[in-house]
């Protein structure tokens, strides 16, 4: 087992809290750190949270995460990285009441 299987971003409960606010299901399951479900979006989708002043960090993603990334890429599938609530408003199309 990887030695960051456990850790976890700490802005994940308040992006994953601002998905479930917006009517999306969450599923925690990896390689990444979960799966959503909204109705504006087609099917369940992966995400990936991460810390925003993380951004470029070398050992940002696992092994097993890069593996799934680079399969995801070569098959042109969608993959959403979370780092703020407005990648959680962008991805769910939502927006910001004023």
């Amino acid at each position: 087992m990887s030695r960051y299987a456990a850790r976890r971003d700490a802005n994940e409960p308040a992006l994953v809290t601002l998905a479930r606010q917006l009517g999306a299901h969450w599923c925690p399951f990896g390689p990444l750190d979960g799966w959503i479900w909204h109705p504006r979006r087609s099917g369940w989708l992966p995400v990936e949270i991460k810390r925003p002043e993380r951004e470029s960090a070398a050992d940002e993603y696992t092994a097993a995460q890069r593996r799934f990334l680079a399969w995801a890429r070569e098959a042109q599938a969608t993959v959403l990285i979370w780092r703020e609530p407005d990648d959680v408003l962008r991805d769910l199309d939502a927006r910001r009441a004023a």
